[in-house]
């Protein structure tokens, strides 16, 4: 496993925790990495039974996850591949989470590999940049 794929295992986690019952999470990395990416998606539908894989508004260009990345796991398919070739800009996925909910409120938490940038509870205009490891997180949380 590479030191990002882990790292990142650790940031779901971490979001999995402070996430609302009812609450999304959208999880997007800038890479082509099988495991960064399907195989982190899988990783935490299998350990937190609590999410299911959202639907993401579809736009031309993007492309389904594969599930043939992630050992034939079919719900990897929701997720989105954004090929450089098909949209401008470098490549991307992406991948909406919605944790079931026991009555809790709504929220929403956004990461991406890279450099920290922010934490954020309430609106999202209440965004306080901080710095940390060479991961970049942006988390929201409202109702």
């Amino acid at each position: 496993m590479t030191e990002l794929a882990a790292l990142q295992k650790v940031i779901l986690k971490s979001a999995a925790a402070m996430l609302k019952e009812g609450g999304m999470l959208m999880y997007s990395t800038c890479t082509f990495s099988a495991e960064e990416n399907e195989m982190n998606v899988s990783w935490l539908l299998d350990n937190f039974p609590e999410f299911e894989p959202a639907d993401i508004e579809w736009y031309e260009g993007f492309d389904h996850g594969r599930k043939e990345f992630a050992g034939g796991d079919a719900r990897v398919e929701k997720s989105v591949r954004i090929w450089p070739h098909r949209m401008d800009g470098e490549g991307h996925f992406l991948a909406l989470f919605i944790k079931k909910p026991a009555g809790g409120s709504e929220g929403i938490i956004m990461f991406a590999a890279g450099v920290p940038y922010a934490y954020c509870v309430g609106p999202p205009s209440t965004v306080i940049p901080f710095e940390s490891t060479n991961v970049m997180v942006q988390i929201f949380f409202w109702k």
